[in-house]
């Protein structure tokens, strides 16, 4: 603030940071006159939040003060500003701050021929010379330095704007400086570009620049090369993250992979983690997507699986590989047995999981095989139907007669999905009435269905059904499937068994076919699934001994399921003595410790009291009864199958960890094993996984990195998306496109 006392009233304008002051004066032109001194004292930079500012009022103000030519006092009052923005004291100086942009120039003083002098200014890189008037202010100084001097160095700017973000407005309204990064938006960019599956180019088309300089004209934009390098940076990046995590896990891991080609038919597996953290959450991660040389023999596939467990180090904390039904996979898992079997757990003897997703699509195909000419009469009705708008504004009629409502468009099948065959069936049947009304007035009497081809459709349909609910429960990734698994295919057994007795010839023989296939693959079930199916306390052991011996007999059946307990036991062991190994260690540990830190003070006193600790952990570990947490687990009652639709396994196990702590341990390894190794939509599919052609032009290494961390980026944002998933899955909806536009074309 400045106190100014004079005779003379005059106005004193203040605009910007700049005071200027006008009254009479007797200064010549060659010299300032003392309100220009003052003026130029005053001149000050933008100011930033630890900078002392000018208190003054607004530039639109106008103050009138009476002025002498004689007399000026000017008192000069700043504030001095913390980083959070607050006023910390008030100081009183003889003069503003000098600006920072005389940090980049340098004043100069002119004298012409006539002795006149002039002051300018000389900028400190490239010796450009600018006017300057002391007290008409350094804007144009400012501006050669940020716009047109190009020897400066241009790092990056310390340029803040105040933003009011969603956050802040949660906090109460906090407003904080925005500072702009180069980095970390080009961070940000390959994210984007990663996430969203767009090309490289994208960085460099022409609206996109437009559209990135109109968010932030300092952004740089970069070329195509530049971002592919910050997408594989990132990738490293995330790499080291997930390495660090997975190095710290104290549980083991389970695996799946399967084979994906390109359309230049070069092999490509996928290797993905499954395991559950310490919080009992069930986490999933694609280790790897690597190229496969030809030809893929089992020696190739064990080979490039085990190089990329080890790369990750999990080498000794495998537990189990799904995989599909391939033959060369059940040699590469045989491979896996014989050289690396040490490292297995149980040697590796249980660790091969099918894929069940592969098995019920394997039945299915059979099964439509034996109900091929039912599905034909079907397919060719609809086909019929809705080829042409005409035709379907004819069978929409209809239909609102049937009082049912109308379709735009009719369902289709594609033979690489059968579940489309079930979705083209479950429509047709339930316009059953509208096709058959269409066809006698409309229609060709040789597309007419007889009763009985509507019978074996509706069969078939609710045939199908079981199946797509057991896909859908097999291919889950978000929950635990191991424990489902044995209750699944107990109940398609027992479908398969009941429909063999069928008074229908078609459904006999499908049931049988179907029966067949499964008894081939499904006759002896996993080990390890089975213990699986234990560790959920709805189940336990009590529902696969119903099963075993309603199927084979008590005899039998007990048998079978001493087997399971037997292994039950030895698992159980096993964790057990690991407990008590890690728990010894602990002990150990701190009796070293806390030995080396007190000798000198506590002596062989404090010795022996760790040593005893020592001794009763040992002896507790004897003397503690084997099995206890198994004879309690399974003496509680079982929570019945009733509480399925709200029960979280995962949670229950969390919260009783306290009492069944090595259970709990065996929950978490046993619980991640995967039984599908592609999604619910994938698992309807008898196509291969194929690459899209956008990726496969690029080098296997980018593939790589550019799947892999799409997987890592959608994990770190909770996103439900699975990124394999959702490849074959678009593909799947293409083929189905292509597929249903041809078919109308042909009509």
């Amino acid at each position: 603030m400045a106190r100014i006392k004079t005779s003379t009233p005059h106005p004193r304008t203040c605009t910007g940071s700049t005071m200027s002051m006008e009254g009479p004066s007797n200064s010549t032109p060659n010299q300032p006159s003392q309100s220009s001194q003052v003026n130029e004292n005053l001149v000050t930079s933008s100011p930033s939040a630890t900078e002392k500012n000018l208190v003054m009022p607004s530039p639109s103000s106008e103050i009138h003060s009476n002025v002498p030519n004689s007399e000026i006092e000017v008192n000069v009052e700043t504030e001095k500003i913390d980083d959070n923005g607050n006023n910390k004291e008030i100081e009183n100086h003889g003069k503003a701050r000098r600006s920072a942009v005389w940090d980049d120039f340098k004043k100069e003083t002119l004298t012409d021929k006539n002795g006149n002098s002039k002051i300018q200014a000389t900028c400190l890189h490239c010796n450009h010379h600018l006017s300057y008037m002391p007290g008409h202010g350094t804007s144009h100084l400012r501006r050669h330095i940020d716009m047109y001097c190009k020897k400066k160095p241009k790092g990056n700017k310390d340029i803040k704007q105040l933003l009011l973000s969603k956050s802040s407005i949660e906090a109460g309204g906090q407003i904080k400086p925005f500072k702009f990064n180069q980095v970390e938006s080009r961070q940000s960019l390959a994210k984007f570009i990663i996430c969203a599956e767009l090309p490289f180019r994208i960085v460099e088309h022409p609206y996109f620049v437009e559209f990135s300089k109109s968010l932030q004209p300092l952004f740089h934009c970069v070329s195509r090369v530049t971002v592919r390098n910050d997408c594989i940076t990132l990738y490293e990046v995330e790499k080291k993250k997930l390495q660090d995590v997975l190095s710290k896990l104290n549980s083991r891991v389970s695996f799946t992979s399967d084979m994906w080609t390109s359309n230049q038919k070069l092999g490509y597996m996928t290797l993905t983690a499954h395991y559950i953290d310490g919080d009992f959450i069930l986490r999933k991660r694609i280790l790897s997507f690597k190229k496969v040389p030809y030809p893929h023999t089992s020696y190739v596939i064990s080979d490039v699986i085990w190089s990329c467990i080890r790369e990750w180090e999990l080498d000794d904390k495998v537990l189990a590989l799904t995989l599909d039904n391939a033959s060369s996979n059940d040699s590469a898992v045989s491979k896996l047995k014989e050289n690396y079997g040490e490292k297995l757990f149980l040697h590796g003897v249980h660790m091969h999981i099918r894929c069940c997703a592969h098995i019920l699509n394997i039945l299915v195909q059979d099964g439509l095989k034996v109900m091929q000419n039912a599905i034909d009469n079907v397919r060719n009705i609809v086909r019929y139907v809705g080829a042409t708008p005409s035709r379907m504004q004819m069978f929409n009629e209809i239909a609102s007669q049937k009082r049912l409502p109308k379709k735009k468009g009719l369902v289709y099948d594609v033979s690489t999905r059968w579940n489309s065959t079930y979705d083209m069936l479950a429509n047709a049947i339930s316009y059953k009435d509208a096709f058959m009304m269409y066809v006698q007035e409309h229609g060709n009497s040789s597309l007419l269905l007889t009763h009985d081809d509507w019978k074996k459709s509706e069969l078939f349909c609710k045939f199908l059904k079981h199946f797509v609910e057991a896909t859908k429960v097999f291919s889950g990734f978000k929950y635990p499937t191991s424990n489902l698994y044995f209750k699944e295919i107990w109940n398609i057994r027992g479908l398969l068994v009941e429909e063999a007795c069928n008074f229908d010839v078609t459904i006999r023989n499908l049931a049988s076919e179907m029966q067949r296939k499964f008894d081939k693959y499904w006759r002896h079930c996993n080990k390890f699934l089975c213990i699986a199916t234990v560790l959920d306390p709805r189940l336990k052991l009590g529902y696969i001994s119903f099963s075993y011996m309603k199927e084979f007999g008590e005899i039998v059946g007990e048998e079978m399921v001493n087997e399971i307990l037997v292994l039950f036991n030895d698992i159980y062991d096993i964790y057990e003595k690991d407990a008590q190994l890690a728990n010894l260690s602990n002990v150990v540990c701190v009796d070293s410790l806390e030995s080396s830190c007190s000798k000198e003070v506590v002596g062989s006193k404090r010795k022996h009291d760790m040593d005893y600790m020592v001794w009763l952990s040992k002896q507790q570990a004897v003397k503690r009864p084997k099995r206890s947490e198994i004879d309690i687990y399974l003496a509680e009652q079982s929570l019945g199958l009733m509480s399925d639709g709200d029960f979280n396994l995962l949670g229950w196990w969390k919260n009783n960890a306290n009492i069944y702590p090595i259970l709990a341990r065996m929950a978490r390894d046993f619980l991640a094993i995967p039984i599908s190794t592609v999604s619910s939509e994938s698992a309807f599919s008898t196509g291969g996984r194929v690459i899209d052609p956008h990726r496969n032009r690029l080098n296997p290494d980018t593939i790589e990195a550019l799947i892999c961390t799409q997987d890592w980026l959608h994990q770190n944002f909770n996103l439900d998306e699975d990124v394999l998933s959702s490849l074959a899955e678009e593909l799947d909806q293409d083929s189905l496109e292509k597929s249903n536009e041809s078919k109308e074309r042909m009509h």
